[in-house]
């Protein structure tokens, strides 16, 4: 079952943690775009992608963010809005929120 998304912005102030590209699983994401731990599901399979800025030079276009499913590298669907990176000045990626059984996603974006 694919996940439901749920998506809304919030003022609210929480910090993530994010892996680097080299501690990443072996997954097929472009270039520069890594999985944040915080928005894997509870059952492992399926997280969020967004481009890690704090080790690649930024591009001039930033692709949305991606549900994808981690044991494919397939991505199961897109997340409409302004595209998400790990280092923001103003904003940051709050750990996401997922049903138990990994079929609803809330994205949050302060």
């Amino acid at each position: 079952m694919k996940p439901k998304l749920l998506s809304y912005f919030t003022p609210a102030l929480l910090t993530g943690t994010f892996l680097l590209a080299a501690d990443q699983p072996e997954l097929k994401l472009p270039s520069g775009y890594v999985i944040s731990p915080s928005s894997i599901s509870p059952n492992r399979e399926y997280g969020v992608s967004a481009f890690d800025n704090t080790v690649n030079p930024i591009p001039d276009e930033i692709d949305e963010n991606k549900i994808v499913d981690l044991h494919t590298s397939q991505i199961v669907g897109i997340i409409h809005g302004s595209s998400a990176m790990i280092h923001m000045n103003r904003e940051e990626i709050l750990p996401d929120r997922w049903s138990p059984d990994g079929s609803l996603l809330l994205w949050e974006v302060d």
